[in-house]
């Protein structure tokens, strides 16, 4: 509940030291009927007793009854513990009940809107210049002030209810709006423009890559301007780059510091579940999904790059990877290191290549099943994991019912997503919209394939179940090792010191490997975990703002490299 007046706080005092003893609680009796609007509000009936344990605020009191513990309006309760005299009383009684009786006690207040229209009439009739009325009209415009003044408190706290029941529709509007739009929906929506293009791989795959080409607020004109690619980890999609809204979204933060923005999307997420010939629902020959990110890298890539250079006349670009799509990056570099000379820096967050020291619980699932899992899968008909319309759907109805503020159940949408990570800096307000657009599918394949970086330990390609097929792919029966020191991009690590699925030491081990690493830089947050690239409250202050330091950097040093 708000505060009842502008003063006090909203809530009785916590002291950061140690407290004194408290107090036994005090007992008060409750003048009206209130029912709690939030979870720590106590509901009470008038004539209650209620045990007050906090006083300190002037407004709002915290206390106990049988029904729980909560905070309650003060003005609602009174130390006077002495219960009303009812009629049948005062006729038992003697002289001063009589005179009680006598008197014609007052009713119990409460809102009454024709008494208030019954006062409001008789004060428009009243005539200030005029002579002293009649007294008897004197003496009932006093009795409605004093009814319409008692119901003072009531109204009150009922505008107080109407308040934040108006807040809470209001922000449940806002995020099924944001939950059910797409990518492009969001963009359009916060006042930003928004190209949309579907790029037609090598291998006959349709991705969607979606395009902010310049500011809203800042460097809002059209013309050319650094580009910069972004591509989502596994199960994501380029909404998760859009989610946290303008100011504090990457994609936003990037176009306002004056980049062409372009958000990709791997083949067999929600945006680029297209094929020119296979069908994503055909679960008999399952050939749409049989890929993994090493096809991401070495085929939806190239094509999205050579898109974007053609489309702006920008022959390089910065590349934003997160998860797995710094994966698909060393994928392109390696097996295509042609492609080196289209980036000024390629910025990684939370990089995923070496796995040694992953502490994600399912690794020992994983690393048992993955000779089987996709067999296994593949005979049932399953290639594609939680992608499509009709997971979204759900998901989005799961989101908007269980993970709002007001949902008892939050908490358990909170360890679903982060598991007993921390959450201090964790936006849960936004959970519907962030389980609106995520998961957004991915194949089996991906998966499986970082099954067997897990259990061999290999940074290597795709392990086919029959050997021969390795021989006739790679020459080998064995997958070869992505040569990561042919990389030559100037490669920034970013890495989360509480991150579980991108440990520091397999970090390290990556920036080792490449051919030109730059910097490994530790996010300052003692807490920062995997899902805070994306999803982080402070994300801007902890990353983003660096990330655009860094990139401006690397164009310096590229300039002066070309004038030497």
């Amino acid at each position: 509940a708000g505060a009842g007046g502008a003063g006090g706080a909203l809530y009785p005092r916590v002291d950061a030291d140690a407290p004194a003893p408290a107090p036994p609680a005090r007992k008060v009796r409750a003048l009206y009927d209130f029912e709690a609007a939030e979870d720590n509000e106590l509901t009470f009936l008038a004539g209650e007793i209620v045990h007050v344990t906090d006083s300190s605020d002037p407004n709002w009191w915290k206390g106990y009854n049988e029904r729980g513990e909560g905070l309650f309006p003060a003005n609602f309760v009174t130390y006077d513990l002495t219960e009303p005299r009812t009629e049948s009383e005062s006729r038992s009684g003697g002289a001063e009940k009589r005179v009680q009786f006598a008197a014609e006690a007052e009713p119990a207040p409460r809102i009454d809107e024709a008494l208030m229209d019954e006062a409001l009439a008789l004060l428009h009739e009243a005539d200030p210049a005029g002579e002293a009325g009649e007294a008897g009209a004197e003496g009932e415009a006093a009795r409605l002030e004093a009814r319409v003044h008692a119901m003072g408190p009531l109204v009150d706290a009922a505008l107080e209810r109407a308040d934040r029941r108006h807040a809470r529709l209001t922000q449940l509007s806002a995020d099924l709006v944001d939950a059910l739009n797409d990518a492009p929906g969001l963009i359009r929506k916060y006042g930003y423009p928004v190209e949309v293009h579907n790029i037609v791989t090598a291998d006959g795959y349709v991705v969607q890559a979606h395009r902010i080409p310049h500011g809203r607020d800042a460097n809002n004109r059209p013309g050319p301007r650094p580009v910069v690619l972004l591509m989502h980890g596994l199960f994501c999609s380029s909404a998760d780059f859009l989610v946290l809204g303008p100011g504090n979204a990457l994609a936003y933060v990037l176009a306002e510091a004056g980049y062409d923005v372009w958000l990709s999307n791997a083949r067999g997420n929600y945006y680029s579940r297209r094929h020119l010939f296979l069908d994503p629902d055909d679960r008999e020959g399952l050939q749409f999904w049989k890929f993994s990110w090493d096809e991401i890298g070495n085929l939806d890539l190239p094509a999205i790059v050579n898109f974007i250079v053609v489309n702006t006349g920008q022959q390089k670009m910065h590349y934003i990877g997160y998860s797995q799509g710094t994966t698909t990056f060393l994928v392109l570099n390696s097996l295509r290191p042609e492609y080196n000379d289209r980036f000024i820096s390629f910025q990684a967050l939370a990089p995923s290549a070496f796995v040694e020291n992953n502490e994600n619980k399912l690794r020992e699932i994983m690393v048992q099943f993955e000779d089987v899992l996709e067999v296994v899968a593949f005979n049932l008909g399953f290639g594609e994991l939680m992608g499509g319309e009709g997971w979204r759907q759900i998901f989005t109805a799961l989101g908007l019912t269980f993970c709002n503020d007001q949902s008892f159940l939050q908490p358990l949408c909170v360890a679903a997503i982060l598991g007993t990570g921390e959450i201090e800096n964790f936006n849960k307000t936004m959970l519907p919209v962030f389980v609106g657009h995520n998961p957004a599918g991915a194949a089996l394949r991906q998966i499986v394939h970082y099954s067997q970086v897990l259990r061999f330990n290999r940074f290597a390609r795709y392990n086919n179940a029959n050997p021969l097929t390795n021989l006739a792919q790679y020459g080998s029966l064995t997958p070869p090792e992505y040569d990561l020191s042919k990389i030559s991009v100037p490669a920034y690590l970013h890495y989360g010191k509480n991150d579980a699925q991108s440990d520091f030491r397999d970090v390290l081990l990556l920036g080792e490997r490449l051919g030109n690493t730059v910097g490994v830089y530790p996010i300052e947050r003692e807490t920062f975990n995997h899902f805070d690239f994306i999803w982080g409250g402070d994300v801007r202050t902890q990353l983003y703002d660096k990330l655009v330091d860094l990139m401006r950097s690397a164009e310096r040093a590229l300039d002066r490299n070309s004038q030497v």
